[in-house]
């Protein structure tokens, strides 16, 4: 039996399967239904729950974000055997060779009605946002800072 191939229209995901899926097997996204849309993204950045930060950026994942009509979505970088060799031989060693093989694995989404409250805050040295739910949870993310007014305007819209 021939693979079908699959390609996300929210994460840009490309996969082969033998049976086509109802879901994106990365982000989660209906690809049948094309009820979700993207509207904004971030790739290879910093997110992470704020209780798992340390000092300065330590504790954050790095990976995509991606904001879509429904849902904020955090797509972590897959620690892959050619990223640890690589890492051994130096850290950027390691961010090209996980960044070439464009494996993610998803990390944590929010629902877009969930977030009570968006405000800036910093990781390490960069600009970042904070993203507060209705369970009282927050994450930290970094984005670009002339993107900040734009992601905290729509993370806030309903």
């Amino acid at each position: 039996m021939a693979k079908i191939k699959v390609n996300c229209h929210v994460c840009a995901s490309k996969s082969k399967v033998e049976v086509a899926p109802e879901f994106c097997p990365c982000c989660g996204t209906n690809i049948v239904a094309l009820v979700e849309t993207l509207c904004l993204r971030v790739d290879s950045t910093m997110f992470g729950n704020v209780e798992k930060f340390k000092v300065g950026a330590l504790g954050a994942q790095n990976g995509d974000l991606l904001l879509t009509t429904h849902r904020l979505i955090a797509l972590k970088e897959k620690v892959t055997a050619a990223g640890v060799a690589g890492a051994m031989g130096g850290l950027v060693g390691g961010i090209i060779a996980a960044a070439v093989d464009g494996k993610y694995e998803f990390e944590f989404e929010i629902p877009r009605a969930n977030i009570v409250a968006v405000n800036e805050d910093k990781i390490g040295l960069f600009k970042a946002i904070v993203v507060h739910t209705n369970d009282g949870q927050s994450y930290k993310m970094k984005v670009p800072k002339r993107e900040i007014p734009q992601w905290t305007h729509l993370l806030m819209q309903r």
